[in-house]
């Protein structure tokens, strides 16, 4: 990579950051992490618990970079470009909008299989669990326990670090 491209991706990202901030949506990571190349990436919102990922975001730097980013506990989601929508002209206005297509299917398809492998692992950790029959909580509450499980703690961070 030349240090022109080099100065055009960084230029880009700084861009595309700027955007995310102005949108509210503050991220917490390197620059090195967010790549133009149209993969996308979770991360860490500013004012989100320690261990989420509620962040996404996708950046393409070929053509006419552009991107899209939000957040996935708000539901938001932003587009951005580096031109103005009346800078493009018909065939970029085109490829923008299958970019955008393109990037909002993969946001879904790792949506997806993020809560399909928080939702394997649950499973796991109600079958590992212990019945609480006698459980000192219950006791106290002078409540039957109508099927309740105790978890083991061991599982449940395991589960909940997954996505």
């Amino acid at each position: 990579m030349s240090v022109r491209q080099n100065h055009v991706g960084a230029e880009v990202t700084r861009q595309f950051e700027a955007a995310m901030h102005a949108a509210g949506i503050v991220p917490e990571f390197t620059r090195e992490d967010l790549i133009p190349n149209g993969e996308l990436i979770r991360f860490r919102v500013e004012g989100d618990s320690k261990d989420s990922k509620n962040g996404w975001a996708v950046l393409h730097g070929d053509g006419i970079p552009a991107g899209m980013f939000g957040n996935w506990k708000t539901g938001e989601s932003h587009n951005w470009c580096s031109k103005r929508d009346s800078e493009l002209t018909p065939g970029e206005r085109a490829e923008q909008k299958r970019r955008v297509e393109m990037a909002r299917v993969e946001r879904e398809r790792a949506e997806k299989h993020c809560r399909a492998e928080a939702a394997e692992h649950a499973r796991a950790a109600w079958e590992v669990a212990d019945t609480a029959t006698s459980h000192p909580y219950l006791q106290r509450k002078r409540v039957q326990s109508h099927g309740l499980r105790v978890a083991r703690t061991d599982v449940i961070v395991f589960a909940l670090a997954i996505c």
